[in-house]
C-alpha cells in the first residue's frame, strides 16, 4: 500500500499552525505546547490521503494524538475514515 498523508493542524486556543507529511496507519501528533489558557489548546487537523498508485484520495478531519489509517486498498473505493481516537 502506497497511501501517504499531507495535513495541516491548527490549535484552537493561541492560532497557532503547521503541516506534517506522514504514511498511512502512524499515530500523528502535532507536538505542539499551547501557553494559551494553561495549556490546553485543542489541537485539529484537516488532512488529505492520497495512494500513490491508483490516486485515490481521502479529505478528512482528525483530532490530534490520534491512529490515522485511510483503510484504502488498492482498487476498491471504499474507505473507512481517518481519526481513530486512541
Amino acid at each position: 500500500m502506497t497511501v501517504s498523508w499531507a495535513a495541516d493542524w491548527y490549535c484552537g486556543e493561541c492560532g497557532s499552525s503547521g503541516q506534517g507529511h506522514f504514511e498511512d496507519d502512524t499515530d500523528v501528533a502535532a507536538d505542539h505546547d499551547c501557553e494559551e489558557a494553561g495549556g490546553s489548546g485543542a489541537i485539529g487537523w484537516e488532512g488529505r490521503a492520497e495512494c500513490g498508485e491508483c490516486g485515490w484520495v481521502l479529505e478528512t478531519d482528525f483530532e490530534d494524538d490520534c491512529w490515522v489509517a485511510s483503510g484504502h486498498v488498492c482498487e476498491d473505493v471504499s474507505a473507512v475514515p481517518a481519526g481513530t481516537e486512541r
